[in-house]
């Protein structure tokens, strides 16, 4: 992943990568803060397969946290701020992650000093607004690492992140996602070709696997990343972020977007391209949108964390509208699904039975820790 930003760096080095708020950051000046971070975790000792912590609101802090990781070559942990605290320790100790990015307000409004990881330690804190590890920062080099550099060679298969599932059905697992699981479906992304010139909306909570979309979506492939507002946002905030900084491409929730269609539908108005899922798309809703924005191309996406993000996507067409529900649609590129009975035989069309999904979207597994 690491390479794949810098060629778009490489190409567009004064392109905007990144917009929050006011403030609008090159492809370069993200880059080299970036490999400052990235330069400043390898003098810790932190590389391919380790995991680092990050728990950080909306902010560029966030996204140079986030490539500064992976630059390094290790793979980072998002913490949701608004998650229960029992949540949060549950994480750090099963993660038994080597280090925690925050700051210092975001560490002390959640209590994260004194909580053990799984081996009995207390995860070192970096926070990254103390004026030491700013100055510690501006020192290191602003040159992108190499793997010479590095504890280990930085490899396609080495974890990317790991994201928690909602534990739902249990106890939550932590996904171990790869840098190659990520390429797959962020690069060149055939159901929803992003490019220079492009705005993506970054909205979803870091820790949601949707972000992997929104955020490596846009900067693998040249387009800008358009930051919502920290915090708890409303929909008219959103709204005026998109109008504002003129955002074409966005990932709603069906939840998210049905509220948005019935109770806010000015906030579409200047998009091209919007993707949802998470559930079932209402067949209402969609036939709405398209009566409000008819070119708007709409996109159901389906794909649990598992299979880092989408494993199926529908362009949703005229044809959809008049069926009785909105398909989840085919597998993405290098993605293969099965319909299979209980003794995993290949079953008729027509017939129900269990989805089963394979290829290069597909996560390394579950972790319990990894070793440090």
């Amino acid at each position: 992943m690491p390479e794949l930003f810098e060629a778009q760096v490489a190409r567009a080095p004064d392109a905007i990568a990144l917009v929050c708020e006011d403030q609008q950051i090159s492809y370069a000046r993200l880059d080299d803060a970036a490999n400052r971070l990235a330069h400043y975790l390898i003098g810790l000792g932190v590389g391919p397969e380790n995991l680092v912590g990050v728990a950080l609101e909306r902010s560029t802090e966030m996204i140079v946290a986030l490539l500064g990781i992976l630059k390094a070559g290790a793979a980072y942990v998002p913490f949701d701020p608004e998650y229960p605290t029992e949540r949060r320790r549950f994480m750090l100790e099963d993660s038994n992650a080597n280090l925690l990015l925050t700051t210092s307000e975001i560490a002390k409004r959640l209590s994260f000093a004194g909580e053990k990881c799984k081996d009995g330690r207390a995860a070192p804190h970096l926070f990254l607004d103390a004026s030491s590890v700013r100055a510690t920062l501006a020192g290191r080099p602003d040159a992108a690492p190499k793997d010479a550099e590095r504890t280990a060679p930085l490899m396609p298969a080495n974890l990317a992140y790991v994201i928690y599932t909602s534990g739902s059905t249990g106890r939550p697992k932590g996904v171990a996602t790869t840098h190659a699981n990520v390429s797959a479906l962020a690069w060149h992304p055939k159901y929803a070709p992003l490019g220079p010139g492009q705005a993506v909306l970054q909205l979803a909570p870091v820790a949601f696997d949707a972000s992997t979309f929104e955020i490596w979506g846009a900067l693998l492939n040249g387009a800008r990343l358009v930051l919502a507002p920290a915090g708890m946002l409303d929909l008219e905030r959103i709204a005026q972020t998109m109008a504002r900084h003129e955002v074409d491409t966005l990932w709603l929730t069906a939840g998210l977007f049905r509220q948005v269609v019935e109770t806010h539908p000015h906030l579409l108005v200047g998009s091209t391209r919007l993707l949802s899922g998470g559930d079932v798309l209402p067949l209402s809703t969609v036939r709405r949108a398209k009566e409000l924005y008819p070119k708007l191309t709409l996109i159901n996406g389906y794909g649990p964390t598992e299979t880092t993000t989408f494993a199926c996507t529908q362009l949703i067409t005229s044809r959809d509208l008049e069926s009785d529900r909105i398909p989840i649609g085919a597998p993405i590129a290098h993605t293969r699904v099965y319909v299979l009975d209980g003794s995993l035989s290949l079953l008729p069309v027509g017939d129900s039975g269990e989805l089963y999904i394979a290829g290069d979207g597909l996560a390394r597994g579950y972790i319990s820790a990894v070793p440090v």
